[in-house]
């Protein structure tokens, strides 16, 4: 099964409240990433094919976390999310899902957080003003009005089946 299909499996899946299937599908996406990034292939290629699904593999996994209150494995995957190699086409226009990151700034996780926000900053160049600005928010004590990065993750079946349809 294409990665594509996969980050919009686990997407759905966490979205209509199916853990045990979203679960399922982010690991399949980890293992695939996992067996790529670890391949012959060259960083450039595995990067476009495998950015986005390190990343919502990680994303999905730490949602489910934090819903379980396992905030240190929640945490984990936050920053795991944020280890993307190379250029994602997606992920270098729109930028990263900033539902957890927001989650667990609730929960009082801010320097975890701006660890994250740290390794966005890797890829996601074009914003790195906006980056820094949530950061600033983040270490006054505030919460960032992060806009359409909270709904990326939860969000991405829906633009799949518009294209379907």
């Amino acid at each position: 099964m294409s990665t594509i299909y996969l980050t919009y499996l686990a997407s759905a899946a966490l979205a209509a409240g199916e853990i045990e299937k979203a679960q399922n599908y982010a690991r399949k996406l980890l293992k695939i990433t996992d067996k790529f990034e670890s391949s012959k292939w060259t960083k450039r290629s595995v990067s476009s094919f495998t950015g986005s699904a390190t990343h919502t593999g990680n994303m999905v996994l730490g949602l489910i976390a934090l819903e379980s209150d396992d905030i240190e494995k929640a945490k984990e995957h936050l920053l795991a999310a944020g280890h993307v190699i190379g250029n994602p086409p997606t992920l270098t226009s729109f930028g990263p899902d900033m539902l957890l990151a927001k989650k667990l700034i609730e929960k009082g996780e801010r320097e975890t957080v701006v660890q994250y926000f740290d390794l966005c900053a890797n890829f996601w160049k074009r914003e790195n003003a906006k980056l820094e600005k949530w950061k600033n928010v983040v270490e006054q004590g505030g919460i960032p009005d992060f806009g359409a990065n909270l709904i990326y993750v939860t969000n991405d079946w829906r633009y799949a089946q518009k294209l379907l349809n």
